[in-house]
């Protein structure tokens, strides 16, 4: 079957998977160059899309189209949901007419009493419907965008330890080097530069939290903090914005260490967001189990298994609660022995006096008569 679209369009082939070897890197360096080229990749995107549904893409294009366009869960749902509007619009308009009876006398009322336009309206009513469901998932948000990039970019590992709130799993590796680096560059860019647009045009507290998650992925953990605590000053009941923020400190603090920091605030940073998060929603996964690592990391070895514990209850099954499952069995092996609050309090006076102290008694951690006996 011919089609209307120009088939040798870059864009086109590089989503297609088409583009290989040198004329693929070439096409991605231009992603670095060349701002609206994000906008038209949308654009063919969701041409694609639409291709395939009306059977518009020749039979190359159709494999390659399933084989490498469709890998990730969202492009997948857009897909059904297309289908879905394509089958309730052909049902609205497959109702066949009834004859026309002979004029008649008739009033208002009878537009809506008889089984026809009965059927007319429900039909009209479930064809606005899937134009709704259609324009959501075909003409996403810019956050939407910005955020199916970013998960994309990491699709084979995960840039931190800590979990990222609507991030699909991968594996994180804590090895080094080149070899190691699994990042697709091309649509992390893509992810940077859309909510950098979105922010330019509408500067939400979504989009600083979308664009807070870049930057942790990015491991520009100053940058992801800034950009998060103002999404968490406009919008204060996002817990999911809590949690992803206390995932920022927690990494930041694991940064500092490796420099020859305590890092002790930023834990302390860290375990306030995250009981920010679950006080606001106590269902949050990602909350849990980022605050059974900060727990870890301050040596509170039973806090830490008590939330593994809690977050398996929660999800049994899956590839995190298997990480989860890895960590509370390393925590049960020999000589792991959790320290006194006294000790911890010391860490902390000792670093960041007093500051440092109120925090964590804040928390919960320590008790007022404890600091005063210690």
């Amino acid at each position: 079957m011919t089609t209307h679209r120009d088939e040798q369009d870059p864009i086109r082939l590089y989503l297609l998977g088409k583009l290989a070897g040198e004329e693929r890197e070439a096409f991605e360096r231009r992603l670095f160059t060349e701002d609206e080229l994000v906008e038209e990749i949308l654009s063919v995107e969701d041409e694609l899309i639409d291709d395939y549904l009306i059977g518009d893409l020749s039979e190359d294009e159709t494999v390659m189209f399933e084989k490498n366009f469709l890998v990730t869960d969202e492009r997948r749902e857009k897909l059904r949901q297309g289908k879905a509007f394509r089958t309730y619009a052909q049902k609205a308009h497959a109702v066949p007419p009834k004859p026309i009876p002979s004029p008649a006398p008739w009033n208002w009322r009878q537009l809506f009493s008889s089984p026809l336009a009965r059927a007319a309206a429900f039909a009209a009513v479930i064809l606005i419907a899937s134009v709704s469901v259609w324009r959501i998932f075909f003409y996403q948000s810019e956050v939407d965008k910005g955020l199916l990039a970013l998960n994309n970019a990491y699709r084979e590992q995960r840039p931190v330890e800590a979990r990222l709130t609507q991030f699909d799993y991968a594996p994180f590796i804590t090895t080094r080097g080149p070899e190691s680096n699994k990042v697709n560059e091309a649509e992390l860019r893509l992810a940077e530069v859309t909510l950098l647009t979105a922010l330019n045009n509408k500067p939400t507290p979504a989009v600083r939290h979308a664009l807070g998650k870049v930057y942790l992925a990015k491991k520009n953990f100053d940058q992801a903090i800034e950009y998060l605590n103002q999404a968490v000053k406009d919008d204060s009941t996002n817990a999911q914005c809590y949690s992803d923020l206390g995932a920022a400190y927690l990494e930041k603090a694991k940064t500092d260490r490796e420099k020859g920091s305590q890092g002790v605030e930023d834990l302390g940073q860290s375990l306030h967001a995250l009981n920010k998060a679950l006080e606001l929603n106590p269902n949050l996964l990602e909350a849990l189990f980022n605050r059974a690592i900060v727990y870890q990391e301050m040596v509170l070895l039973q806090q830490a298994k008590e939330d593994l514990k809690k977050y398996l209850e929660k999800d049994p099954n899956s590839k995190w609660s298997d990480e989860a499952r890895q960590r509370l069995n390393s925590l049960d092996q020999p000589n792991k022995t959790s320290r006194t609050k006294g000790e911890l309090l010391q860490d902390y006076l000792t670093a960041y006096r007093p500051r440092a102290g109120r925090a964590l008694i804040n928390e919960g951690i320590l008790s007022g008569s404890h600091q005063a006996r210690d």
